[in-house]
């Protein structure tokens, strides 16, 4: 028969027909494994169109499932496949049939089946669509028939199917809500001796409702039972597949502080993941991506991982990857462990791992590229790395290049690996500047991506930090004025913060720095910037706003001096910070304003004192020394005292005045 026949006779067929189970069922053989065929039916010949016909409540039961099966089949398929059946609507239709499905009989049993096969096929697409399965009708019907312990093959692929689709917050919190969770674990710990793949299933959801989520994670933590399961899972014989999910769902449920000191995690959970990411394993990549998850913000399980030789395994990954997810999961995994201890970022260098980390800047793939500067960042954070390993590889210019990526993905991460490597300490920050790094991260500061206006700004603000001033005014010239006062005023919290931060290293240390911002800001306008951050709710915008006050003071000039003492908004928030109870850094910022406003070398010192007295400022001083203060914040309520004191007979000067 010819394509165009089948075509034909499917169009003709009739839904109610035993005859159309033959057609159908011949067809389905004859594509079976043919890829370019099943592509020429769906594109030339409509298949899809013509299949959903058959999905109608009317057609014969023995008719659907075999329409549905041709079409779960053509769901194998890649992007124009998957198009034509969301075209078509079939994931509706198909949730449609499954809703309808009798499965008190055999043969509505075969149907949902069929139906939630097909469905998760479709659904392993990331491109899909997730909302469809959570409207209310069709929840209703997965979540009941999740609940049934006769349907084995039923619940199995219901959990899949939630758990793919569970992809936001507000979804984990509906499943919650409905006791998914409970039902779950019940599922998983009534899996054994059943086929490995309905314990993988249920695992599966576990892990969906409790990723990032501390309702799941609450509501599942105490099953002391599938914790234990879950641990013996990893030491048992069992599949790649099982003891990846056992490990998932571990790492989500331990990554809560209270339940984060089972001593499992180092003696099973650790080295079981090392395991997994030997060279012959199937699921190196995933192994490394549950690595990444459970050390992420942990020191102690940072060095604990390193015990476990996960280095050697990351490394050997990096080295010979298999798949572009390997390389860009064994990055990631990388980035993670040296992120905090300088012990972890040494063993990682030790892998010689750093040519690797230099290809994959290079890498087509731009999750790989994000990856590379991810962990090249990670690995900045180490002086010792600054200065030797780093500059030896070469590290800055690639990064400087990605600052053009076309992926803004990459170019953000591209930043934040650039910030460390500007700082002053940094014998990479004159390469930054010689290659024209400057000019770039202006250019990303005028980005669109709140991200990356940020990520670039941290960038700049670094170099700036303790830079000389030819170095800040050609920045500046670069940057302007007006567009950094624009920066301070952004709608993003964050680049507001580091706008404010890079002004504060603008004005600090040399007083030609503070003359020159002073002059091409305008002593007004810094002023009225400055009084607008006072009541901002971010407190690090606010300590950054201080510090520009504090740094400007330290001018010879008295004019800053003077225009601070005279905006009453800055010295009633500076005074409402010498209380008691404030949080340190505020105080600390706030006391550095009046060390330098009350410095009594400065001329007109003692009017200042004077007008500070009168604030009542010396009297909350000395309210302060009686408080409980951090050591550093009394050290500096005690040179500030001793200003205050200067007014009166001679004394032993106070430490040396300096910027911040």
């Amino acid at each position: 028969m010819l394509y165009t026949e089948w075509i034909t006779a499917l169009q003709n067929a009739a839904v109610d027909n035993a005859q159309t189970v033959q057609i159908m069922r011949v067809l389905r053989n004859r594509l079976l494994g043919h890829e370019a065929l099943k592509l020429y039916f769906v594109q030339k010949a409509g298949l899809v169109g013509t299949l959903t016909r058959f999905m109608d409540a009317a057609a014969l039961p023995a008719v659907q499932r075999e329409a549905i099966t041709i079409l779960g089949s053509i769901a194998h398929g890649g992007t124009r496949e998957l198009d034509a059946l969301l075209w078509h609507n079939v994931p509706q239709l198909l949730l449609e049939v499954v809703r309808r499905a009798d499965v008190g009989s055999e043969e509505g049993k075969k149907l949902a089946e069929a139906g939630l096969r097909a469905l998760r096929i479709i659904y392993r697409h990331t491109a899909t669509p997730r909302e469809l399965p959570f409207r209310p009708e069709y929840l209703g019907t997965l979540l009941h028939l999740l609940e049934s312990n006769e349907l084995g093959r039923i619940r199995e692929y219901c959990a899949v199917l939630i758990a793919n689709c569970c992809d936001q917050t507000d979804k984990q919190a509906l499943l919650c809500e409905k006791g998914v969770p409970r039902v779950a674990v019940k599922m998983a710990l009534s899996s054994r001796g059943a086929p490995y793949s309905l314990l993988e299933a249920s695992l599966d959801l576990i892990a969906a409702l409790t990723r990032d989520n501390l309702t799941g994670v609450a509501q599942i933590a105490n099953e002391t039972a599938l914790i234990t399961m879950l641990f013996d899972l990893l030491q048992r014989k069992s599949t790649a597949e099982i003891r990846i999910f056992a490990a998932l769902c571990l790492a989500n449920i331990f990554q809560r502080e209270e339940t984060s000191t089972d001593p499992r995690i180092v003696t099973i959970l650790l080295p079981s993941l090392s395991t997994l990411m030997a060279g012959d394993s199937p699921v190196r990549a995933r192994a490394a991506e549950v690595l990444a998850l459970l050390l992420t913000d942990s020191e102690t399980l940072q060095v604990a991982a390193c015990d476990a030789d996960v280095i050697s395994r990351l490394a050997a990954m990096l080295k010979t990857p298999r798949s572009e997810s390997e390389c860009e999961a064994a990055l990631l995994a990388l980035a993670v462990v040296a992120s905090y201890k300088e012990e972890c970022r040494r063993l990682v260098i030790d892998a010689k791992v750093l040519p690797s980390i230099l290809t994959s800047m290079e890498s087509a793939n731009v999750g790989v590229r994000s990856a590379a500067c991810q962990c090249t960042r990670s690995l900045s954070r180490s002086v010792k790395n600054l200065r030797t390993s780093l500059v030896d590889a070469g590290m800055a210019s690639p990064l400087l290049r990605l600052l053009e990526d076309s992926s803004p993905l990459v170019q953000k991460t591209a930043c934040a690996a650039l910030c460390n490597l500007v700082l002053d300490f940094s014998p990479m920050k004159e390469t930054v500047l010689k290659e024209g790094g400057v000019r770039r991260l202006v250019e990303l500061v005028g980005s669109t991506d709140s991200d990356l206006r940020y990520n670039a700004l941290w960038a700049l603000k670094n170099l700036l930090y303790l830079a000389d001033t030819p170095i800040k005014t050609a920045t500046m010239q670069l940057i302007t004025y007006p567009r950094l006062q624009q920066l301070a005023n952004d709608p993003a919290m964050l680049v507001q913060e580091q706008a404010l931060n890079l002004i504060r290293n603008l004005v600090c240390e040399k007083e030609q720095d503070v003359n020159e911002v002073l002059s091409c800001f305008g002593q007004e306008s810094l002023i009225k910037l400055l009084e607008s951050k006072m009541a901002s709710p971010k407190e690090e915008v606010l300590v950054h706003s201080l510090y520009i006050v504090a740094n400007s003071c330290t001018a010879a000039s008295a004019i800053p001096k003077e225009a601070a003492l005279e905006s009453d908004v800055i010295m009633k928030r500076v005074a409402s910070l010498l209380q008691p109870g404030q949080p340190s850094q505020l105080q600390l910022a706030s006391l550095w304003c009046v060390i330098n406003l009350t410095w009594t070398d400065d001329t007109g010192s003692s009017e200042r004192i004077t007008k500070l007295r009168g604030l009542g400022i010396e009297r909350m001083l000395q309210g302060l020394l009686r408080a409980g203060l951090a050591h550093d914040v009394r050290d500096r309520v005690q040179t500030a005292l001793d200003n205050f004191s200067a007014l009166d007979p001679p004394r032993a000067r106070p430490e040396n005045r300096r910027t911040n």
